[in-house]
């Protein structure tokens, strides 16, 4: 695991010039292409300032309605529907899930620079409203906070809830979240004016290798043996697309999360009220990786005790596996998806 020097590299890149070098010494032919060439057919049912809502083709009808929340971070939504064997979005739907749709987050523009979680949380809502509430929600990573704060905030419209990876309680250390405690808000304002209100997506995943944290042996991602070439350009160009964040969405992230670890003590402030955990009352299913860095298992399975929901009704399960092979890895999508899917089906 990388120490927290390197991990405050994460948050505050441009005070490392050496990452400019960097970035342009991961695959300089793909970053800044940013489009997904998804691998399951779908169409986009609705376009807001935060995302694009995608519908995937299912043969499934008079099923529940399903939604996956992509993670707002560094990477983009294809983390959900990378190749064939390695789709998340593909195994539910093989599973008997759905109909799939998929909450896909765009890079910002210096326009929509001011955009913050709730921004977020308020297209969240209309995306599970178009889906049909109430709905399942799949949260991946950064995604799985974001839809515990939904399920907090707006607890009807939501039936069950799949968090997967996602760091819930950060008093439980990750050198991410270390990083987090040495950034000094005066220093964050500083960076998010250089970048015009803009966080960068190619210098943060820079930092983020730089950090320690990121994966990059698609065959071990990946959970095969053998790793056919079309399989491996896929992956590698996933990784080397990133996101550009609001500013104020990465500042409150920052803060509120990975510093001051509001969510945890219930005061995570949704439209202007603290929210605790405590009012979600879905049925809850954790997935964690044994070997995640970047949400190690303490930090996800401690949503057991924050949630409402009794205990009859919270799932907990540990793959043997990293962080991206939650999503992607074959080996996790034929195994612990499956049995999540059956929950789901429930």
């Amino acid at each position: 695991m990388a120490d927290a020097r390197n991990a405050f590299d994460f948050w505050l890149w441009p005070l490392q010039w050496t990452l400019d070098l960097a970035a342009r010494a991961v695959a300089p032919e793909i970053v800044g292409k940013r489009e997904i060439p998804w691998t399951t057919p779908n169409e986009i049912i609705a376009d807001m300032p935060t995302m694009r809502l995608r519908r995937f083709s299912s043969s499934q009808s008079g099923k529940r309605p399903a939604l996956v929340v992509a993670p707002f971070a560094i990477h983009d939504a294809g983390i959900a529907d990378l190749a064939p064997g390695h789709s998340l979005v593909a195994a539910l739907e093989s599973y008997g899930v759905g109909p799939v749709a998929l909450a896909e987050w765009k890079s910002a523009t210096h326009e929509l620079a001011g955009l913050s979680i709730d921004s977020c949380l308020s297209d969240l809502n209309i995306a599970v409203d178009l889906i049909g509430a109430p709905g399942d929600l799949i949260g991946l990573c950064q995604g799985g906070w974001l839809s515990l704060l939904y399920a907090a905030a707006l607890p009807r419209k939501v039936r069950r809830l799949v968090v997967a990876g996602s760091p819930v309680d950060l008093s439980f250390s990750s050198s991410i979240a270390q990083g987090a405690q040495f950034v000094l808000p005066d220093v964050l304002d500083e960076l998010i004016a250089a970048g015009g209100g803009v966080v960068s997506g190619e210098r943060t995943l820079a930092a983020f290798r730089a950090s320690g944290a990121a994966e990059s042996e698609a065959q071990e991602v990946l959970q095969v043996a053998a790793l056919a070439p079309e399989i491996a350009a896929a992956f590698v160009a996933w990784n080397a697309r990133a996101l550009d964040l609001p500013g104020r969405y990465y500042a409150d992230v920052l803060n509120w999360l990975f510093r001051e670890n509001r969510l945890a003590h219930g005061d995570f402030p949704v439209f202007g009220q603290p929210t605790p955990l405590s009012r979600v009352a879905a049925p809850l299913y954790l997935l964690a990786g044994a070997r995640d860095l970047v949400a190690p298992p303490a930090q996800v399975e401690a949503a057991r005790g924050l949630v409402g929901a009794p205990p009859d009704r919270i799932e907990y399960v540990e793959a043997d596996c990293s962080h991206l092979s939650l999503f992607m890895g074959a080996r996790t999508l034929d195994v612990e998806w499956l049995r999540i899917a059956g929950w789901l089906r429930a």
